[in-house]
């Protein structure tokens, strides 16, 4: 069999720039290939106005592309390499790859004369992609609608995934499996950057089996705790109308509402902090019943490397509301309705007020736009039997649908689900891993299930927020070793994550 490397470093200049423990990202990943492969047979396949590709890595073939959509990126690869039978496959933000895993994987391909090979259980950046050369002009017709973007890490299993059994598939299993710690080594973006370097740090060296990687996060979890990927914000502790899911009247501390100014504070702040992000405006409180509700989504939004939630009842979401919305066309702007029931008397119960007027707004926006519409069910017993045909209508509809499952905010509400989904075995609380709560007034709560701020990190508009971030890890390492204290230890939110 004939390989070929492939390294994908359609990633910005800056990315394709970066330095870990002064050596090259990029170089280490080239120094790791030519381990596998003659330079002959080594392809970068690259932008075409990358200045650093054409700068620095000019004596490698390269594979110019102007687009970045499968159905035309994967033919041009396919003219490049047609001479050989396999692929291996590797992204230029990922120097730690394991050397004898890829050749276990391309062993695996060649012996087995499979379509397409990767490993399953492994923490992303480690095991490559392997795929016979035939596979990329089959692959480009699968991206019908060319949408498709081949800097997407799952485009080619997704593609494949189209038509998965008219292809012969070899999976190489991990002896350990740490994807429940829900991280990737990969160089790209901040959080997973942080890893790479603590881990270089500790190893002394590029070159970490994964079962060393494995060892030493098993015995450092808060390794993978970097920065958060998901901030809720409490704009207002006010609701229209008493909601049975949302603990407000046990809330002690003061109440109040979010200056415009201190949201722009903080969220300068978290941009000062991570990269990219995902915001929620919407926490213990409805986010329209803020006055400056709309300058603060237009904030928002124009920063493309925020993703932003709003969760709201729907009240406020009148056809001008949905307009505005509308013409704001934003990617990275996603509604979710709070409807819970599908019976008036039902959603009665839960929300204090009739349904139809809900309904209505909701589908008024639906008829403008239904990208990122989502209608959203908190399962409890009184609305468990309409939770299929909540479902169905909605969907029907074109909205997004989402089950969420019920909190009781220890115990500071009753009882409303008998439903058990927790895991046989506890593992570290993703919450305590990577999100953050900041409150109307700037003060940091350990997490959400803390609603009065009983363990209060800092507050993010008097000092910065990675000294803030940085007061929760004595939590997240003594959830991770078992030494919990009451209040973590009756908690049952420790496995449901955000982003």
């Amino acid at each position: 069999m004939k390989n070929a490397l492939l390294i994908n470093t359609l990633f910005n200049d800056d990315i394709l720039k970066i330095s870990i423990n002064g050596r090259s990202v990029i170089n280490t990943i080239l120094e790791k290939a030519l381990k596998l492969f003659k330079k002959s047979d080594i392809y970068i396949l690259s932008h075409i106005d990358s200045h650093y590709i054409k700068n620095e890595l000019n004596n490698f073939h390269v594979i110019e592309v102007d687009k970045r959509v499968a159905a035309d990126v994967l033919p041009l690869i396919y003219k490049k390499i047609k001479d050989y039978d396999t692929m291996v496959y590797f992204f230029a933000d990922e120097p730690l790859v394991d050397v004898e895993i890829t050749k276990r994987l391309i062993t695996l391909h060649n012996e087995e004369i499979a379509d397409y090979s990767y490993g399953e259980g492994f923490v992303k950046g480690i095991a490559p992609e392997i795929l016979s050369v035939e596979l990329l002009p089959k692959l480009a017709l699968l991206d019908r609608d060319k949408d498709t973007e081949i800097t997407d890490k799952k485009a080619l299993f997704n593609l494949l995934s189209k038509e998965i059994n008219s292809f012969d598939i070899e999976t190489l299993f991990a002896d350990k499996d740490l994807r429940l710690m829900r991280f990737e080594l990969a160089t790209s973006e901040k959080r997973y950057r942080l890893i790479v370097e603590r881990l270089v740090s500790i190893a002394g060296s590029f070159d970490i089996p994964y079962g060393s990687i494995c060892d030493i996060i098993e015995k450092r979890p808060e390794i993978v705790r970097t920065i958060p990927s998901y901030i809720e914000i409490e704009l207002t502790n006010k609701l229209h109308y008493p909601l049975i899911y949302y603990p407000i009247s046990a809330i002690t501390r003061e109440r109040g509402v979010m200056e415009y100014k201190d949201y722009r504070a903080i969220l300068k702040s978290i941009l000062n902090f991570t990269d990219r992000i995902h915001i929620s405006i919407s926490y213990l409180g409805e986010p329209l019943l803020h006055k400056d509700i709309r300058r603060i989504i237009e904030d928002t939004v124009k920063e493309k490397n925020v993703s932003l939630i709003v969760e709201t009842d729907g009240i406020d979401f009148t056809p001008d509301f949905s307009n505005f919305i509308t013409d704001l066309d934003a990617d990275n702007l996603t509604i979710i309705f709070q409807v819970d029931a599908v019976n008036d008397d039902t959603y009665r119960k839960i929300h204090g007020t009739e349904i139809k007027y809900v309904e209505r707004n909701i589908r008024y926006l639906l008829s403008k736009v239904k990208r990122n519409v989502y209608v959203q069910m908190v399962r409890m017993d009184m609305n468990e039997d309409e939770m299929l045909d909540f479902y169905r209508m909605w969907e029907k509809e074109g909205a997004g649908v989402i089950i969420q499952k019920y909190n009781d905010f220890l115990g500071n509400l009753p009882k409303l689900s008998s439903v058990d989904l927790r895991p046989l075995e506890k593992i570290c609380c993703y919450h305590l891993m990577r999100d953050m709560v900041v409150l109307f007034d700037g003060d940091v709560p350990r997490c959400k299930q803390d609603i009065n701020a009983n363990y209060l990190l800092g507050n993010v508009l008097s000092e910065s927020m990675e000294n803030v971030w940085s007061r929760g890890e004595p939590h997240f390492k003594s959830y991770c070793i078992e030494k919990y204290d009451e209040d973590c230890k009756r908690c049952d939110e420790y496995y449901v994550f955000n982003f």
